[in-house]
């Protein structure tokens, strides 16, 4: 547990750096999953599959902004 007045040790900053670089993997990861899906969208609309098309636009959708959204507050701090 953290309080105010207590001061914090060098593990504990390790630790935060470890999960600043498991949140940027996270963020990656969901980028790969959303070019998978923009590359799933193409592949539907040559077949002109619109069910499989909104499922795959919609995890293209979700997961790009998970991905960015991840990427940007890991980096910015």
């Amino acid at each position: 547990m953290y309080f105010p007045n207590q001061k914090i040790t060098t593990r504990e900053k390790g630790h935060k750096e470890v999960f600043k670089k498991m949140h940027i993997v996270l963020g990656i990861l969901f980028l790969f999953v959303a070019l998978l899906a923009v590359v799933s969208v193409i592949r539907q609309l040559k077949f002109k599959n619109m069910f499989a098309l909104i499922f795959s636009a919609l995890t293209a959708l979700v997961f790009g902004f998970f991905s960015i959204a991840t990427i940007i507050s890991e980096i910015t701090g």
